[in-house]
């Protein structure tokens, strides 16, 4: 468990008060310490430089942006990381894409979203749930994928008997490697029986 710095302690580091510490990383190509804090339910990113005392946020892509898994690349500059994006009116929160940071300007841009893939059949839909590991070069990650395709007779009668209605769609999640640049991904493991 990692221990939580005081208020002061976060003020004076740079960091807004009554965050929380999830993560910390380091990228040797930067030099640069990663610190992932989370406040209510919004995750946000401080970069450090090794040598340095106060961290600098980087901006968030719009202004419900949460910050979640960052990742570092070994051998380049690049920090990836997965954004959601929460609704003001309720407590939703959605899948906004993936942001690329370059950690030696701190400037970060969104570099894919759901559009971006072409799928095969029979998905129809897909998302990043989450980043594991980033490529070397920065290039891509290693991540669990959901897909949505069509329901099968088997599973839309089960739907019907557990809870009623219609299943409009059914998901498989799987661990990937998707390339951001190329905008391709590879299914690797299928995580049979893991619910969401």
């Amino acid at each position: 468990m990692v221990q939580q710095p005081e208020r002061d302690e976060l003020k004076e580091a740079g960091i807004e008060p009554g965050s929380r510490l999830e993560k910390l990383t380091y990228n040797r190509s930067a030099e640069v310490v990663v610190a992932h804090f989370r406040r209510s339910r919004v995750g946000t990113l401080y970069l450090r430089k090794r040598s340095g005392s106060r961290y600098e946020r980087i901006a968030h892509l719009t202004e419900h942006a949460s910050y979640e898994d960052p990742v570092v690349a070994s051998w380049a500059p690049v920090l990836i990381v997965n954004v959601r994006e929460a609704s003001g009116e309720s407590s939703g929160i959605e899948w906004y894409g993936i942001a690329r940071v370059d950690l030696k300007s701190g400037q970060s841009a969104r570099v894919f979203c759901e559009g971006d893939l072409r799928l095969e059949a029979p998905f129809h839909r897909a998302w990043v749930r989450e980043l594991h590991e980033a490529w070397a070069d920065g290039s891509g990650v290693v991540c669990t994928m959901s897909f949505l395709r069509p329901p099968t007779e088997a599973e839309k009668e089960r739907w019907r008997s557990r809870h009623g209605g219609e299943l409009a769609g059914a998901g498989e999640h799987w661990i990937c490697d998707l390339n951001i640049d190329a905008r391709t991904y590879q299914r690797l493991a299928l995580l049979e029986g893991v619910h969401f």
